[in-house]
């Protein structure tokens, strides 16, 4: 049976049955559509003995209860008697729908167009799509937190909340769509549950690497089946480990490099000779790992994969798209790329020293405040954006920060705090010159306008050395005064940079 999508088809059929009962001719669907009790008559004098008629009610919707009231003339028809019919809501179920795609398009192909048909690439769509609209309620929450005037924050936030309990079910439904027969996570279950004694799933499983990884020369591929028994824990949080709450059961996968050792020579005592040194082949430390399922929370995480790659900035995209169908995110050089993009393009004529200096000040700072963490610090898209406003940039800059953010970044995309900044080097970078400075000492470096050039000033203070050789610096008081009477003459002119 072919898939595809019939949403739109329904509607429209709809509407096709109610013009049908509009005509002098009657058409027999075979579909109950309404139960009619013939005979059944009332009379209208009792109507008649009213010219109006003023109600009201309270209706109570999703919004809270709204006061309706009705006030109409009653204009009663020219009749003595007039017919009753009854009707009652129809069970829309499955039986139904195939009679009336029956009666409007006979033996016509049927498309679906539900989770258990969506392709794979459309449930992965769908997936994206919620967790944007996660983020982005998200970030309506944290700008309603700042602002201060909001008059009905709370009642917002709330309503905001409801909003992302609802996506995150729906997220949950198409996430266990993506789990249906045929589905890369699926294969992966089927892997672990047959604890690896499956001979021709184990065989799948090599072909399906050998077909996605690429890599010119030889490799060792190593497959793990293992249990964890995760120790219980008491109120006090102490661990229990004869009292089990579940049992960890995952796959684990390595891809080693194999190399044949370096030529050489040896001496051989028995022969008291110097020969060749036997070459062997080495499995090396792996360039690429997984662990399936993740372990979140002191349980088993189906819908997640740890994975390891030696090389941060090569995280082999296609590889782990089709092997464990999940979406690569940003290598580590990638997220330094892409936050460097944001900075630029947000700030603009205004991303100055200064400017710059003062975000990678605060991102240091930030994990500073959490080194002693197992996790790393990582900054989503609505974080970056209050650090920018921490940092001064002006609400102007930032009206088109989410869009490119999702164009820089990625929609969903979240940056690591190490990756995005250097906790032990600042550098500073001209066409012609390098400078290397001690991130808790950037302060020291200045900008200034020295005669018409723009310029960084750094104080020469204490010891400085040249190629490891002591220079005097003179009188630092008399060398301040050489520059008094420009550096207070300071204009806001950009040329050419100098030090």
């Amino acid at each position: 049976m072919k898939h595809s999508i019939l949403r739109k088809m329904i509607p429209a059929g709809m509407a096709m049955v109610l013009l049908a009962g509009c005509g002098e001719k009657k058409v027999d669907y075979e579909m109950e559509t309404e139960q009619e009790s013939k005979g059944v008559v009332g009379t209208l004098d009792e109507f008649r003995e009213a010219d109006n008629w003023d109600d009201r009610f309270t209706v109570t919707t999703s919004d809270g209860d709204v006061k309706v009231r009705i006030n109409a003339p009653i204009d009663v028809p020219k009749a003595d008697t007039m017919s009753v019919v009854t009707a009652e809501e129809l069970k829309i179920d499955t039986d139904y729908k195939k009679k009336f795609l029956k009666a409007y398009f006979k033996d016509s192909e049927i498309y679906y167009h539900d989770f258990e048909h969506l392709t794979k690439e459309e449930l992965q769509t769908a997936v994206d799509s919620m967790d944007g609209t996660i983020v982005a309620v998200q970030s309506q929450i944290d700008d309603l937190e700042n602002d201060a005037h909001h008059q009905d924050v709370e009642r917002h936030k709330e309503m905001l909340n409801d909003w992302k309990e609802e996506t995150e079910e729906q997220k949950k439904q198409y996430e266990k769509a993506l789990e249906t027969e045929g589905g890369t996570q699926h294969f992966l279950m089927k892997l672990r549950e047959s604890k690896l004694t499956d001979a021709a799933l184990v065989e799948s499983f090599y072909d399906k690497i050998i077909e996605n990884y690429d890599y010119p020369e030889n490799y060792y591929i190593i497959l793990i089946h293992g249990v964890y028994d995760i120790p219980g824990k008491s109120s006090d949080g102490a661990e229990m480990f004869d009292a089990s709450d579940e049992i960890y059961e995952h796959i684990m996968c390595c891809i080693c490099p194999v190399k044949l050792s370096k030529a050489g020579l040896c001496y051989n005592a028995e022969t008291n000779s110097i020969q060749d040194r036997i070459r062997d082949w080495i499995v090396e430390l792996p360039d690429v790992a997984f662990l399936f399922p993740q372990f979140n929370d002191r349980s088993t995480d189906i819908h997640g994969v740890l994975y390891y790659s030696k090389n941060a900035n090569e995280l082999r995209d296609i590889f782990i798209d089709e092997l464990l169908g999940c979406n690569a995110p940003l290598s580590a050089g990638g997220q330094r790329d892409s936050f460097n993009a944001l900075v630029e393009d947000t700030l603009g004529e205004d991303c100055k020293y200064d400017t710059v200096l003062n975000i990678h000040e605060k991102l240091n700072d930030l994990i500073e405040s959490q080194k002693d963490e197992p996790d790393p610090v990582v900054l989503t898209k609505s974080e970056v954006k209050r650090l920018f406003e921490e940092c001064g940039v002006e609400d102007e800059k930032l009206q088109t920060f989410d869009e490119q953010y999702e164009i820089t970044a990625g929609e969903k995309s979240s940056l690591v705090a190490s990756n995005i900044t250097n906790t032990r080097r600042f550098e500073i970078k001209t066409p012609d010159v390098v400078v290397h400075v001690d991130p808790e000492r950037a302060d020291l470096v200045e900008t200034r306008v020295i005669d018409g050039r723009r310029c960084l000033v750094i104080p020469m203070e204490g010891e400085v050395e040249l190629n490891g050789i002591r220079v005097h610096t003179g009188n630092s008081t008399s060398s301040a005064g050489d520059y008094s009477g420009d550096l207070d003459n300071e204009s806001t002119t950009d040329t050419e940079g100098g030090i």
